[in-house]
Order: C-alpha cells, then structure tokens, then sequence
C-alpha cells in the first residue's frame, strides 16, 4: 500500500487463498472478501518452487504444497468467474516427456476449458520486453465466452548475442507447445545489465552499507573477512569470472586443478573435502556457477529471492567489477521498480519482495494486451446492440430511431388521467440476444441466452430531475457519447 496513489480504496487480504475462498463460500464477504460475482480480473502467481530447475527435489512436502496452489488458483477462478485472467510460472510448470501424470499445467488448461473459457498460453522472455534481465516465464491468460483472447505482446528489444532458440513441452505430433519468438528486427536493442545500473554511484566493497542519494543500494547481507577475501579472489577481467573459470581454467572441462589464475592460498579460502575420501563440495566442482561475477554487457541473471553466492546452480550474483553481491537497488532496477517506489521490510526482505515480483516491463506489455481485448470485446458489443436496435426500429432509419427524442406534454396527459403528474414510467423492451452478442458477464451466461436492453426511461415531472409540466428522457451514457461524438 507505501505506493498506491489511493490507499484506502485497496483493501490487501493478508493470508492464504484457501481462507479467503472459505470465507467468500461462507457468505463472510468483507472489503477485502469480495462478493461472487464482482471479480472481473484475476492475476495470479503461484510460488515457483515446487517447478524451478533450481529446486532440487520437487517431492517434498513443501514442494507438493506449492504445486498444489495451481489447483487453488482454477478453484478460485471457478467460484467468482472472472472475465479476464493470467497466471505467471516458470518454463518448468510445462512437462515434456516425463511425469505425465503429475502434470499440473495440462490439468489447469482442461479445467479452465471445461469451465467455459477461452484460454491461450505463451512463453516470453523479459528482456523481450526492455527488462535487462532474461527471466523467461511462461503466462497462461483466459477470457470469458464472447470475450477477446488477449494476445501474446510483441517483442520490442532484441535479444542479446548468442541466444539460443527455445521449446517448450511437447505435442502429440512432436511439435513444441511454445517456443522463444526469435525477431529478425525489433525497434529496440536489449537493455544491457550496466546500462541498467550506469547512474548508480561506485560503492565498492559495500562495507560502509550506506549510500544517502539512493538509499536500497545496499547489500542484504554482511560477510565475514573469509568470504571477502574469496570474492576478492575471482578476477574482474575477463567479464563473467567465477570460481570454477578461475580455479580450472579457461577450459573447466578439463578439470584441471590450478590452471586457472588463482592461487593455491587462495583456493584455500574456499571450502574443500574434509579428506582425500570425500567428494568435493559441488560448488567447487568444474561445473559450478558459485562465486560467479555478472556480465556488464549481457542480461542480468534472473533475480531470485536471496543473494547465495555458494549456490552451485545460481550462484553469479557478484558485481562485474566492484568486490562485492549485487544490491537491492541494482535487483529493483533489473525489475523494474521505479526508485521513487517504497519497499518495507529489512534489506533481505526487500530483496525477497523484488525476486518474487513479476518484471514491470512485462507485466506493462500484457496491460495493454487485455486493454486491448478489452476494448474490442466493448466495440463488438455495441455494434451488435446497435444491430439489434436497427431490427427493433421496423424499417426507420436506425440513427434515428436511436437518437429520437421522446418529449411530450404532461400536462395534457395528466388531464385525461392517462399519466399521473406524480407518477414515474420507465418503459423497458426485452430483446433476444442475436447469436453474435457476446456474453460478456457471468450474469449473461446463466441467464440462458437472452439480455435485457433498457431503452431510454421515461421520467416525469414528479421527479426532482424534472421541470413541470414537461417529460424528460434519460438517454443511457454510450448512446449520449456516441451522439456527441457525431454518430460516429
């Protein structure tokens, strides 16, 4: 709420979706238990643990627990029927070709279908997007019956050198479900993790752990002179050093002890085998991305929750030239976070609260696209409103049938008795819905195919609206622009 312009008009529900669900089939609404019916967008992201390649065992209860949470998310969407809806995960929530029978996503597909929707998924980069930073995600999106289907945003920064093409899961026919949009030609080049971060001052080794114009621009955590000094150790030069590169060498295939540019002391200072039986610690081994130094001229690695730097899988977390982990403001910057924005909490709370945001350059690319859908679901309608009131008309011209006024004098209907002087009439025509109408709200899919059109309502001059002795029409609000607007 440190960031809303109108705080009071959002009311945050701070537990889990299980509860809130409870509450609402309970009756128990409240201004953060929405009633069914008044939802008409859901966003969701369920934790992406239980499908992260960074995750090394999937099986745990914990894990379960989080895969489960996809299952919640349909059921949400099930009792308040939305109109529009996303969901945001990982590349790995689509199976390829193994534990088919766990697979969740295939599962939420057939249960969003089944429900009614229409539904579409497609994996996108955040870079694609002007993020400086990779994170490829994979975004599920539904609309209602009748609806437009957003579509997926168009690529606008290129993608850095070398970047490989992508598939994801597997059709029946052997084809990739989704695959990484590879443009030819884009209007912008792919923003570069040193352009990001260019205006943020030097701050060394971090120690001071203060920097007055931009106060996040500090590090989570403290670190112990040992683990300075193997920071220290990996090489700012070339670009991309880490542990293995500057133990093993140029070539870490090999596995070549020594043949890199660090020292024998210094090897020291990282952990090893307790005796000549054991294995190595992994985040020693050639393989091991630990104690790796970020590429100034590349992507920034994706932002998680924490800064690890002795994680063998994601371990590339230090600056490329200052000894040091990269900051909470270098993370919101690789987001997207503006840095006017507030995030409460301790430095590593911080950092957390940026690793589980979704990019906002990605996330301002799939606004537009429902924007978009939203409005031609908008002109769709009118026209078949429009169409319906051209039949009503019986052969009139349609503009004016539509736009006629209604006026006539009270005073000498009142006289006859006809009309009442305190008497309010409000004249309604209920007209099938034509086959080509969309249902653009629960309500008009449970009705059965038919929707009420009011035409405009007679009020007399008994109400307060009124002048006495005449009749005054309320004309519903798109026909008053659309006549403003020269029947455009």
């Amino acid at each position: 709420m440190a960031n809303v312009k109108n705080p009071e008009g959002v009311h945050p529900f701070l537990g889990s979706i299980d509860d809130l669900q409870r509450l609402s089939m309970q009756g128990e609404f409240a201004k953060n238990v929405p009633k069914i019916g008044d939802v008409d967008f859901v966003s969701g992201g369920s934790p992406c643990p239980g499908f992260s390649a960074l995750t090394n065992d999937k099986t745990t209860a914990a894990q379960r627990k989080n895969q489960s949470l996809v299952a919640a998310f349909a059921s949400f969407i099930d009792l308040y029927r939305p109109k529009y809806g996303v969901l945001e995960n990982v590349p790995g929530i689509v199976n390829k070709k193994t534990a088919r029978d766990q697979d969740v996503f295939s599962q939420l597909i057939c249960a969003l279908v089944g429900l009614g929707y229409q539904t579409q998924f497609f994996f996108l980069d955040a870079s694609s997007c002007g993020s400086p930073q990779r994170r490829s995600r994979i975004f599920v999106v539904f609309a209602a019956p009748g609806l437009e289907l957003p579509k997926k945003p168009a690529q606008t920064h290129s993608h850095p050198p070398n970047t490989r093409e992508l598939g994801i899961g597997y059709l029946p026919n052997g084809q990739h479900m989704a695959t990484r949009e590879m443009a030819k030609t884009t209007p912008f080049e792919y923003v570069s993790a040193e352009e990001a971060v260019s205006d943020l001052p030097c701050i060394y080794d971090a120690q001071p752990d203060i920097c007055v114009p931009y106060p996040d621009h500090r590090v989570t955590r403290g670190f112990t002179r040992t683990q300075r000094a193997r920071i220290s150790a990996v090489p700012t030069q070339p670009w991309g050093m880490d542990f293995a590169q500057a133990w093993y060498g140029e070539d870490r295939s090999k596995a070549q002890a020594g043949a890199g540019t660090m020292t024998a002391a210094e090897r020291d200072t990282f952990a090893k085998a307790s005796d000549t039986s054991s294995k190595q610690p992994m985040n020693t081994l050639p393989a091991s991305k630990a104690y790796g130094r970020m590429f100034p001229n590349k992507l920034f690695e994706t932002i998680v929750t924490a800064t690890t730097p002795t994680d063998a899988k994601n371990g590339r977390v230090i600056h490329w030239r200052e000894n040091r982990l990269i900051t909470i403001m270098e993370a919101r910057r690789a987001q997207g976070f503006r840095d006017e924005e507030v995030l409460l909490g301790g430095p590593a709370t911080q950092y957390k609260i940026v690793g589980n945001s979704v990019a906002r350059q990605v996330a301002v690319a799939l606004g537009v696209m429902f924007r978009e859908a939203w409005v031609t679901s908008l002109e769709r309608q009118n026209k078949a409103r429009l169409s319906s009131r051209r039949h009503a008309a019986g052969g009139r011209d349609a503009m004016d049938a539509i736009y006629e006024p209604i006026v006539s004098d009270v005073m000498s209907a009142s006289q006859s008795g006809t009309i009442s002087p305190d008497t309010t009439t409000t004249q309604t025509t209920t007209i099938s819905r034509d086959p080509t109408t969309p249902l653009t709200s629960v309500e008009s899919v449970r009705d059965g195919g038919s929707s009420s059109v009011q035409e405009p309502r007679l009020i007399t001059a008994g109400n307060k609206r009124a002048s006495s002795g005449t009749l005054v029409v309320e004309i519903p609000q798109f026909l008053k622009r659309r006549k403003l607007g020269g029947g455009a």
